[in-house]
């Protein structure tokens, strides 16, 4: 049974690694940390209680000069060059536009083992609800497997096989234009 927890906490870290990549975490740090890493900012919001620092990566919000959140790609262990752009502090936040998504060419294609599960990291909510209506399915239609595929390592391969058929379906809704949203 513990192998069983040991394949899943792999699985579902490389799910969630492929929509939440790992980064270090700045929270917490100072205002000067922040500035001595990441250097100037190219723009600030500053209010009686927080301030918000507008970087090209992203976003920090500092209240009472430590970070609270932020929005972005910042790595503690990265230092930016310092902006040339001096900080400017304005009384109302610009609009932000989001980056301009491009594809990749076409002649490079995505690693073949991030593709497979892929849709898991994209469409979340459909891959979580899909197991549901399939359990719903077999009660209704009263299928049970044998015990000898249900335990042990068979027990474990069929579980990993139909993890990666709940994704491999997901894509496939996916593909079809079903798309569930909150």
């Amino acid at each position: 049974m513990r192998i069983f927890t040991v394949i899943r906490f792999v699985f579902w870290t490389a799910v969630l690694s492929v929509q939440f990549p790992l980064m270090g975490d700045i929270s917490g740090k100072s205002k000067d940390e922040i500035l001595a890493s990441f250097g100037k900012p190219i723009s600030a919001l500053n209010s009686s209680k927080r301030e918000i620092l507008n970087y090209p990566q992203g976003q920090i919000v500092l209240v009472g000069g430590i970070v609270s959140s932020y929005k972005g790609a910042f790595n503690a262990g990265d230092a930016a060059a310092p902006s040339s752009q001096p900080s400017a502090s304005v009384s109302t936040p610009e609009p932000q536009r989001p980056a301009p998504q491009t594809a990749p060419p076409a002649s490079t294609p995505q690693p073949e083992e991030r593709r497979s599960i892929q849709p898991a990291g994209t469409a979340t909510l459909t891959c979580y609800l899909i197991p549901y209506i399939v359990y719903a399915g077999v009660i209704a239609l009263s299928i049970t497997l044998p015990e000898s595929l249900r335990t042990e390592t068979v027990g474990l391969l069929k579980s990993l096989c139909f993890a990666f058929a709940i994704v491999w379906v997901t894509g496939l809704i996916n593909r079809l234009g079903i798309k569930l949203k909150i």
